[in-house]
């Protein structure tokens, strides 16, 4: 069914009540969506102005009404009370925010972002006014049509504003605030809105997290020969280790040059879990048989030591114990677990959507290999592949001991 508006009629030149061209502003956004490249311009008591380019669509569905806001370094979506975000730009697809219990858009983007006018979403009062997100309660009480434009002129609690309309249209060219401390103007350009289909932000296979701060930008993928990072980590009795400090136990040491650092969710299924202890088997397995084959003089005898360690990731910052002893029944038996809290090290820099990868780890935690794992033949295969092509002593000195896989 087509909604007919009635149009209000202007006459160029002519000072109206604003009332019937606020109403129609409203309605023209509410009916038709919203698809604006929105600048924002920010002026301090100083003169100093900051400029920020968003962009805002919306749509109401038989489901519902969509929202999407895409800043330059985060992007919103919000529908049926549901908030989620990721990083834009510079993706970390590794990581999603998610807030289930968000409430209406306003209110879930208020907790989260700071306020910025918004005549998009303005309804109209019973008493005329509207609520803006940033200014509050406004009032209109002029309205000055010209041929190209017209302004609607009335005042907040915050200040004076103006909002220019085109009239043909009947959308916002540009929305000023005169305020105590500075000065507001927003500057709209409508946009060929996407599909919303596409507004949506997956939490499917990613690590979500419940802090808007944990979607920080992770640091450059994990690559072979750079030095990872001393990662913090917790065994299952809360004690907290560091990699180098794994490094230096003497039982690690010795078993041969490579920690075997097994990674992923600590929420993943347990099949990926099961994974994971087939794999640290496997090593360990395949590792001893082919060092017991070899000459004892061989220097390949040395590459295959490895001790196998399994790191559970979670972005909970505070870990409670019934969430720990959650992670740590999940694990294969006979393979070392532990815990990191820090995505931004471990998950967010492993460029791959495999529920499970590997990192070679040499005594100076210079990565030596990063394998995707999907089936523990091809996870295998490829780690021992890692391991034969090091033939060089340049990973620290010999165990004084027998080498041995993983054990």
């Amino acid at each position: 069914m087509t909604m007919m508006m009635v149009q209000p009629e202007l006459a160029a030149g002519s000072t109206t009540d604003p009332a019937p061209i606020l109403a129609e502003f409203c309605r023209t956004y509410q009916f038709e969506g919203v698809a604006d490249r929105v600048v924002l311009t920010t002026t301090d008591s100083q003169g100093q102005e900051q400029s920020l380019e968003i962009v805002l669509q919306r749509t109401t569905t038989d489901t519902g009404t969509l929202t999407r806001i895409d800043f330059p370094e985060v992007s919103f979506y919000h529908t049926q009370g549901v908030l989620t975000a990721e990083r834009a730009g510079e993706r970390n697809h590794a990581v999603v925010y998610l807030n289930e219990s968000a409430g209406d858009f306003l209110e879930a983007l208020a907790a989260v972002a700071p306020a910025w006018p918004m005549p998009q979403l303005w309804v109209v009062q019973d008493d005329g006014s509207v609520i803006d997100p940033a200014l509050g309660r406004i009032m209109f009480t002029a309205a000055d049509v010209r041929d190209t434009e017209i302004l609607l002129t009335g005042s907040s609690s915050a200040g004076t504003v103006t909002l220019v309309i085109d009239p043909e249209t009947h959308r916002g060219l540009w929305f000023g605030a005169d305020l105590r401390d500075g000065k507001i103007r927003c500057d709209y350009s409508r946009i060929q809105r996407e599909d919303p289909a596409s507004w949506a932000i997956t939490t499917q296979g990613r690590l979500v997290v419940s802090r808007l701060a944990q979607l920080a930008l992770s640091g450059p993928p994990i690559s072979v020969g750079e030095t990872l990072n001393d990662l913090d980590l917790l065994t299952p009795d809360y004690e907290g280790i560091s990699l180098s400090e794994l490094q230096s136990i003497e039982q690690v040491r010795r078993s041969g040059p490579w920690v075997v650092l097994l990674i992923l969710k600590a929420d993943a299924d347990q099949t990926v879990f099961d994974l994971a202890g087939a794999v640290a088997s496997g090593l360990w397995s395949g590792s001893a048989r082919e060092i017991a084959a070899l000459n004892e003089n061989d220097v390949l005898r040395y590459w295959l030591g490895h001790r196998t360690i399994l790191v559970a990731v979670t972005p909970d910052l505070d870990i409670l114990p019934a969430r720990m002893d959650s992670i740590a029944s999940r694990a294969p038996i006979g393979v070392p677990m532990l815990v990191s809290t820090e995505p931004e090290h471990t998950l967010d820099r492993l460029e791959t959507e495999s529920s499970l990868v590997a990192v070679l780890v040499d005594p100076h935690r210079t990565v030596g290999a990063v394998v995707s794992i999907e089936t523990a033949e091809t996870g295998i295969s490829a780690v021992l592949d890692a391991m034969r092509s090091y033939t060089r002593k340049d990973a620290g000195e010999e165990p004084e001991g027998p080498l041995v896989g993983s054990d």
